[in-house]
């Protein structure tokens, strides 16, 4: 069977339409082979990410297997990206700068922080030392891989009305989070020297990393409680934090719950003018059908 270069790229990408598509018997092999691809992709992730539920004895123990399995996701996770990267220009108006560009682009950069962790398996065969703890530390960021399995949301309708309002939106949900971490930053660096008044026996916010953290959670409303401030003063911020950080976070909310609804909207109105274009060309078909009887 031979394959378009558009046709790969409906594969690969896992892209949910086949309009491109003429034949219906074409239409049913690409998307037998789509989701058998998605499937591969999804079962690879996903074995890799489960490792994670080991203990480190274990790990230590069955050391081979688990360096095969992370060999596997490595090599699948490789071929992948290639073939993303070769069936690029099916994606991009201008083909040439889709090759050139393909790797600076936020697809290429998230699938590269997927393969990343794989190099974990380097470390155990260095000696103990700096770099040894650098590619052992990679391990800890497998649960990165759940991005892979999120670019395969094109085949299910609510994740794919999802995907295209965060694209829609991307421009205001960027400025959102940069806002959003400019006021972290800023209420960390108050709290860090207001709370450098209360005597250190007391004090909970010791380092800017401590002001840091309990300015993330409270700004995102979460508040855990394991850290809290001792100051008049301080406690008087966290009262403007949370009044400010539920303002911040009711913006993204409003937009993608607002998007969700008008994207269901128009896909359910387009569902729709689909049907009716069926039953048009059916009762135009019976007509056509009769005539010739008659005739």
């Amino acid at each position: 069977m031979k394959m378009t270069l558009n046709e790969g790229s409906i594969i690969v990408a896992s892209e949910s339409s086949l309009k491109s598509i003429k034949t219906k018997e074409r239409k049913r092999k690409i998307r037998l082979l789509r989701n058998l691809y998605a499937f591969v992709i999804f079962f690879i992730v996903a074995l890799s990410i489960s490792t994670l539920s080991f203990k480190i004895e274990t790990q230590e123990k069955y050391k081979s297997w688990f360096t095969v399995i992370e060999l596997i996701v490595f090599v699948v996770l490789i071929v992948d990206y290639a073939l993303r990267w070769i069936t690029a220009p099916a994606r991009f108006e201008s083909k040439t700068k889709s090759l050139i560009f393909f790797p600076i682009t936020m697809i290429s950069i998230m699938l590269i922080i997927s393969m990343l962790p794989s190099l974990y398996i380097v470390g155990n065969y260095l000696p103990e030392g700096r770099a040894k703890d650098f590619f052992v530390g990679l391990q800890t960021f497998k649960f990165m891989r759940i991005i892979r399995i999120v670019m395969l949301a094109n085949l299910f309708p609510p994740l794919a009305i999802f995907k295209r309002v965060i694209a829609k939106n991307k421009w205001i949900l960027y400025n959102v989070f940069f806002i959003v971490i400019i006021t972290i930053v800023v209420f960390a660096l108050v709290m860090y020297n207001v709370e450098q008044k209360v005597p250190l026996a007391d004090r909970q916010i010791v380092t800017f990393k401590d002001a840091l953290y309990f300015s993330t959670i409270t700004l995102t409303t979460i508040g855990f409680g394991d850290i809290t401030p001792k100051s008049d003063i301080g406690r008087a911020i966290v009262m403007v934090m949370s009044i400010i950080g539920i303002g911040i976070l009711a913006i993204p909310s409003g937009v993608i719950a607002g998007g969700f609804l008008s994207e269901a909207e128009a896909m359910k109105n387009e569902k729709a003018q689909l049907e009716d274009k069926r039953k048009k060309s059916k009762l135009s078909k019976l007509k056509v059908n009769k005539k010739t009887d008659r005739g």
